[in-house]
């Protein structure tokens, strides 16, 4: 059953912030509350913040006091301890086996195996009582006449309210499977593990995490907040959640949230109710039209450009560290992506000679390089006006001492892959450009314009190749081995890389 969600409030004269929820009318008696009084529960803290994290598991204590409350509220269970409490009263033999909490009362009363039990039980201990008659003594007679007289009532009612719980309909309306269950146990579902859309470590982590998102947002809800009316509303509300909340979606570029960032967080959760339906959770899909109202609700999104010459050669003569400038003069002249150049090690750089010409590599071939898609597996030539940017081999004064065999010390995440490199290079960036649309990725749309100046002699499926894109969509593509380095190295070659060395790093000054 659905409750009232739980707002923030703050009580006069106290700084502390508290959980503020409607107590819906059928359950006052029961939690022994008065008209317009609300049920509030401490958050702990005088921070908003604090508080506006500590909501929903608040809300969730709340509501379970609801649940609890909406059994033992019923005219069954009602009727049931007033019988049990009168007879206790009154001091009726073996009378007090029958007066338990409420709550475990409701339990038994509307389970489909204890409920006659527990009904028989006290229904015959008090025929007892109705059947005495004082065996002839007056005055044993009249006490028992005044039992009687409330007894009887009280055993009337309580059977006409267990004929009346004839089906599952009269029973309490207790709330459906949470979705937090369902989410564990879609986590360790086939339908989770072998999705191959999300095999890749980082990728299911982002998967789970906007799942929790949701959940620390949403609360304690079960899958009956989805269907109909109230489904539509709770996916607004979220959707307009996530365009204003920064812990939600901490970052973006442009102007706002873009739909397909909403998009991603929407469809993890759509993955938890798609499992539901499979499972016969839910009766109904759900959620299934939740594109409509991202697109919506999301800005355009900013889709990055390249940078030209002039703002290439300003962002390498600009000051910063000489860390991020060799980062920026490896992704300038291999297209590779960020984070490939970020986890570089000595050995994924080659050295190898053909037709007597003397060239380097990047070799990300190997089985345990982390990339991000199969067709990333590949061979990047290094023409000399890059190759001259590198630091003497294994001698690079920027990795760490845990880890000397890299050329950089960005810290490596869990699933292999870094984002501090992201995170310095856009901080150099946006030092100089306010241009959204210029970002780390803008690195590789320019490579991408200078292959196609060279085209006669660097096909796009070659191009493709060396960026580490799908070649191309055809049988043929998936026969044969990978281009000959040799034949990539002369072609890039052709390609203008010598303003790199205009700022080249002193490393014998480190």
């Amino acid at each position: 059953m659905a409750y009232p969600r739980a707002t923030l409030s703050q009580k006069s004269g106290r700084p502390n912030y508290y959980a503020r929820v409607q107590i819906p009318e059928r359950l006052r008696e029961a939690l022994n509350k008065k008209p317009n009084v609300p049920m509030l529960k401490s958050l702990g803290t005088t921070d908003r913040r604090i508080a506006n994290d500590r909501l929903r598991d608040k809300e969730a204590e709340i509501w379970r006091e609801f649940d609890r409350a909406d059994s033992v509220s019923h005219p069954l269970v009602i009727a049931y301890m007033a019988l049990a409490d009168a007879m206790q009263v009154h001091s009726i033999t073996a009378a007090s086996e029958y007066v338990e909490a409420p709550e475990r009362v409701a339990e038994a009363l509307f389970h489909p195996d204890d409920r006659w039990d527990y009904y028989e039980g006290i229904r015959n201990q008090a025929g007892f009582v109705l059947a005495s008659d004082g065996y002839g003594d007056p005055e044993e007679a009249m006490t028992l006449g005044r039992i009687h007289t409330i007894i009887e009532p009280l055993m009337d009612k309580l059977t006409a309210e267990f004929r009346k719980v004839t089906t599952e309909d009269y029973a309490p309306k207790k709330r459906k499977e949470l979705f937090a269950d369902v989410a564990k146990s879609f986590y360790a579902s086939s339908q989770f593990l072998d999705d191959k859309s999300i095999q890749r470590g980082k990728t299911r982590d982002d998967y789970i995490a906007s799942v929790d998102k949701f959940m620390r947002w949403a609360g304690d809800i079960d899958m009956s907040n989805f269907s109909g009316a109230v489904g539509r509303k709770l996916l607004n509300s979220y959707i307009d959640e996530m365009v204003d909340n920064r812990v939600i979606i901490p970052k973006f570029r442009g102007s706002g949230v873009s739909a397909s960032t909403l998009n991603r967080h929407i469809a993890a959760v759509k993955g938890v109710l798609n499992y539901a339906y499979t499972e016969g959770t839910i009766p109904t899909s759900v959620w299934d039209k939740y594109k409509q109202r991202t697109q919506q609700k999301g800005y355009e999104e900013v889709q990055p450009i390249s940078y030209t010459n002039a703002q290439l050669v300003e962002l390498l003569a600009s000051p910063k560290k000489q860390r991020e400038q060799l980062l920026f003069q490896l992704c300038i002249g291999t297209g590779c992506r960020l984070d490939e150049i970020a986890l570089l090690t000595w050995d994924r750089i080659c050295s190898e000679t053909i037709d007597g010409v003397a060239f380097s590599f990047i070799d990300l071939t190997g089985l345990e390089v982390v990339v991000k898609r199969l067709a990333s597996k590949r061979k990047i030539p290094l023409v000399p006006a890059v190759a001259a940017c590198l630091p003497p081999r294994n001698q690079s004064p920027f990795s760490c001492k845990k880890q000397p065999e890299r050329l950089f010390d960005y810290p490596i995440k869990k699933d292999g892959k870094t984002d501090a490199a992201s995170k310095a290079g856009m901080r150099t960036i946006r030092k100089l450009f306010d241009d959204p649309r210029l970002t780390n990725q803008s690195f590789r749309h320019t490579f991408v314009d200078a292959t196609k100046t060279i085209e006669h002699l660097l096909s796009p499926q070659a191009a493709n190749y060396i960026t580490g894109h799908k070649k191309e969509k055809s049988e043929r593509s998936r026969y044969g081995s990978a281009y000959e380095i040799k034949q990539l190295y002369d072609a890039m070659c052709l390609i203008d890389f010598g303003f790199l060395g205009e700022d080249l790093i002193d490393y014998s000054a480190l």
